[in-house]
């Protein structure tokens, strides 16, 4: 848990300055005059001992209420948007194709090297 015992800002100032520094990457100058723009007068040095303070704390506690992801229904997204198959299909594919000897040519043929060119023209 965090203590904020003998701090002089409330909770809520620390934590949405180390949240803001943290999420957003700004200077330490930078927050400062954010701050102030908020109405809360702070030195850039302090905002750096809270972040040094209480950030690894908070990524503790972040942390530990994340959820577990479902990877099985990234890879449904994937397929269902871009269209691309499983890798194991796609493994299949790839060891069928290359057993017997390249893909076939009726299925999918080759660009013609020329075209676009002009070859032959005036």
């Amino acid at each position: 848990m965090l203590s904020f015992k003998g701090t002089h800002f409330p909770k809520d100032v620390i934590l949405y300055a180390v949240f803001f520094y943290v999420r957003y990457g700004v200077s330490y100058r930078d927050l400062e005059e954010i701050m102030e723009e908020r109405g809360v007068e702070v030195d850039h040095a302090t905002l750096n001992r809270w972040v040094i303070r209480y950030s690894p704390d908070i990524a503790v506690n972040a942390k530990s209420q994340k959820r577990e992801t479902n990877n099985r229904g990234v890879a449904i997204f994937a397929k269902a948007c871009f269209g691309h198959p499983s890798p194991s299909k796609q493994q299949k594919l790839n060891a069928t194709t290359y057993a017997s000897g390249g893909p076939d040519s009726s299925s999918s043929p080759r660009p013609d090297p020329t075209r676009g060119r002009n070859i032959g023209s005036k």
